[in-house]
């Protein structure tokens, strides 16, 4: 006997597809049923089953089931509300997966909230204490600042060409720093990064879909859009921002991009040898891989959420402050994966 979700709310169905960024059409090829069957699910004149249900709510929306019981939506910021500097153009094809990614980064400072408290744990956060030197017109003298403060020094050569600066390492820096900085696979392609002011949790966002100079490009260009206090979402296909953003100046938009030029370059020009390295696309999904390759999906995984945020999930686990089940939706994971991504976030 087929059981139906006769209980839902119509009017969150409309909304969450429409937040979601799919058409009536999209999601009818999703589920595989006639466009019509949708719209009727959407005005109450029929409804899904509840295996349908699952997969709308899971597979396409990114929402509990519990949400389309809701007497109507919530308090949720667009994507525009949340990129009020930049213009609209650039905003209104995004794909579904970058829609996602932005309200995940929103999900991921709130979770930070509920672990460590709304005021963050008294450390330090280069926000608060360089925000104030931020000057558009003198994006050297921010690079410069930005080194001092995350304790690169580029005046000890023999020190810097004995060790390769790779991302994890400025990762791990820019996170000691307060900045929290987490990796994705992003399915739309001119889509690099993004990042997420805050005034305890700001949060970066880097596609590992680049080559590893992008990746360390993005991550302080994010950085310096933060510093500059403001939501960016970077686009390589969209290089008319300088022309277009809106309440900015585009000698910020440019102090931006020439910060993360230099700072990348000065650090290539220190050492011996340069720091790019090939990058082969891979597929990050948990069905991609074995057994014997469970490893390795650990480590894509925990790259992509980092060991800072890793470990304060598991600690929080360790002290009672969450279950397990409130563990494994921290980290996006399945029961059975936790051991693997608790060994990595401790080796």
């Amino acid at each position: 006997m087929v059981v139906r979700a006769t209980g839902i709310n119509p009017e969150m169905l409309r909304w969450a597809r429409e937040r979601a960024g799919y058409s009536i059409e999209e999601v009818a090829r999703r589920r595989r049923v006639p466009p019509e069957r949708v719209k009727e699910w959407e005005s109450g004149k029929s409804f899904p089953t509840w295996k349908q249900l699952k997969q709308l709510a899971h597979r396409d929306y990114h929402r509990s089931t519990v949400f389309f019981f809701r007497n109507g939506p919530p308090e949720e910021k667009t994507v525009i509300e949340h990129f009020p500097y930049l213009p609209e153009e650039t905003l209104t094809d995004l794909h579904p997966d970058t829609l996602y990614a932005v309200r995940q980064a929103r999900i991921r400072q709130n979770d930070l909230s509920e672990l460590l408290g709304p005021d963050g744990s008294g450390g330090r956060l280069i926000l608060r204490d360089l925000r104030v030197e931020a000057d558009a017109g003198n994006p050297g003298s921010m690079t410069a600042a930005v080194r001092e403060y995350l304790g690169v020094d580029l005046n000890d050569p023999e020190g810097f060409s004995n060790r390769i600066y790779t991302f994890e390492d400025f990762r791990s820096r820019i996170e000691d720093a307060g900045v929290w900085v987490f990796k994705r696979n992003f399915r739309q392609e001119d889509v690099t990064g993004l990042c997420l002011d805050d005034d305890v949790y700001p949060v970066i966002y880097v596609s590992n879909g680049q080559d590893k100079a992008q990746e360390i490009f993005t991550l302080f260009n994010e950085l310096m859009h933060l510093l500059f206090g403001f939501n960016y979402l970077e686009r390589t296909e969209k290089r008319h921002y300088l022309t277009s953003m809106t309440n900015i100046s585009p000698e910020i938009e440019n102090a931006c991009n020439q910060f993360a030029s230099e700072f990348y370059n000065a650090v290539e020009r220190a050492m011996d040898y340069p720091i790019i390295y090939a990058y082969a696309s891979v597929d990050y999904t948990e069905s991609a891989w074995g057994t014997g390759d469970r490893e390795f999906y650990y480590t894509v995984q925990g790259a992509n959420l980092g060991r800072k945020y890793l470990r304060t999930a598991f600690n929080a686990f360790e002290e009672g402050q969450v279950n397990e089940s409130d563990l494994a939706s921290l980290l996006g994971a399945k029961g059975h994966h936790l051991d693997g991504l608790e060994r990595y976030a401790w080796r």
